[in-house]
């Protein structure tokens, strides 16, 4: 039986504090099973976006450790509003770690936003002497618009699907996203990091057609350009 507690791990450039692990190991043809009860207070990534999410969790599973890999699938990782069921694949001796598997976001409210929910399919790799990265699909739905003339306008709900990729000291990307609802179709890029938030993107509304738009919000200062590709019919001209 063990009871291991630590205040602080480093795995490459990712800070985890708050740890404590108990459980009883076995040892079966050369091959170590660990039985997973782990509780940690954080996780620090760099990226804001993440680590607002990665607090208070709890891992279980049961780890392996033989030929020199360490694996455990499936790994559940459960955090106040997120969780996942993920397949660890680690190398200690080169250094490098991989996460792979589908994670799914509780309701959550966003402050100005609505309510977010969605799943997921990520990819977490880690290698010495590289930053981390992380890739996946999305796709969810943003509800519960608490402005009416934002809801009224972009439709609500609003399903949303995009591609995203991360690494560390880099932007969030979304790639090759879309955007629908009943009053509006659109597709696009965007990006989110230090400096603000910036997206390019074009669609069809239902009532003011086709359009194209370039927008940013930077030290928390917006900027827009929405242009209508046929301006007359919307106004009704």
């Amino acid at each position: 039986f063990h009871d291991i507690t630590a205040s602080e791990l480093m795995l490459g450039e990712i800070r985890t504090v708050g740890l404590r692990q108990e459980g009883t190991g076995r040892l079966e043809d050369g091959t170590l099973r660990i039985p997973l009860k782990l509780a940690l207070g954080q996780i620090e990534t760099g990226s804001e976006i993440a680590d607002k999410e990665l607090t208070l969790g709890r891992i279980g599973g049961e780890l392996t450790y033989g030929g020199g890999r360490i694996r455990a699938n499936p790994l559940r990782v459960a955090f106040p509003r997120l969780s996942g069921q993920l397949a660890l694949d680690a190398d200690p001796i080169a250094g490098s770690l991989r996460l792979a598997g589908p994670v799914r976001l509780n309701p959550t409210l966003i402050d100005k936003l609505g309510t977010a929910q969605s799943g997921a399919h990520l990819d977490f790799a880690l290698a010495r002497g590289k930053p981390w990265s992380l890739r996946g699909q999305i796709d969810g739905t943003l509800s519960a618009l608490p402005n009416s003339t934002l809801a009224g306008i972009a439709g609500d709900p609003i399903a949303i699907k995009t591609g995203i990729a991360a690494a560390g000291g880099e932007p969030v990307r979304f790639e090759a996203f879309t955007l629908n609802s009943g009053q509006l179709d659109m597709a696009g890029a965007a990006q989110w990091g230090e400096v603000g938030f910036a997206v390019d993107a074009r669609g069809a509304h239902a009532t003011y057609g086709e359009f194209t738009l370039d927008a940013a919000i930077e030290e928390d200062r917006p900027r827009a350009v929405l242009a209508l590709v046929n301006p007359l019919p919307a106004a009704g001209l």
